[in-house]
């Protein structure tokens, strides 16, 4: 998924680029950005998806400290 939307964000911003006048962001500069940032997407995305999960409070659990307890 991380990839997916990474390499359709780079695939929209370079014809976006060659749209208002620099068409060698198409030409020249896609296909590098996508052989970086796909791959990095990917593998940064296991870590950032557990980091998340952990730092994240679980729906099932009850009322928080920091959100002051139960409704009154």
């Amino acid at each position: 998924m991380a990839a997916a939307a990474t390499a359709a964000g780079l695939g929209g911003y370079a014809i976006l680029g060659a749209v208002l006048g620099d068409p060698a962001m198409v030409r020249v500069y896609l296909a590098p950005a996508l052989a970086v940032a796909v791959p990095a997407a990917a593998i940064l995305a296991v870590p950032a998806v557990r980091a998340l999960a952990w730092a994240l409070p679980s729906r099932q659990s009850g009322p928080s400290v920091a959100s002051g307890g139960p409704p009154r």
